[in-house]
């Protein structure tokens, strides 16, 4: 974490495709449109990817409840 404001991880082993879906959500709702990214929205944008997740696999909260985020 020591140089980065932000980081996204996993508290276990998730399946790639999982994986994929969270950074693909994280970065979607980051995304400025301008080419740039509002970090500062970090949290919130990894809370929607997980509720997206939970929403889809409400059954199986191992693949969604291990996505944690570090940072101010």
């Amino acid at each position: 974490m020591a140089g980065f404001p932000h980081v996204v991880g996993s508290l276990w082993h998730v399946d790639d495709m999982i994986g994929r879906e969270v950074a693909l959500g994280v970065y979607d709702a980051l995304d400025r449109g301008d080419g740039t990214l509002d970090v500062a929205r970090t949290a919130e944008a990894l809370h929607g990817a997980v509720r997206t997740l939970r929403d889809t696999y409400l059954q199986t909260p191992s693949l969604w409840a291990c996505q944690v985020r570090a940072g101010p």
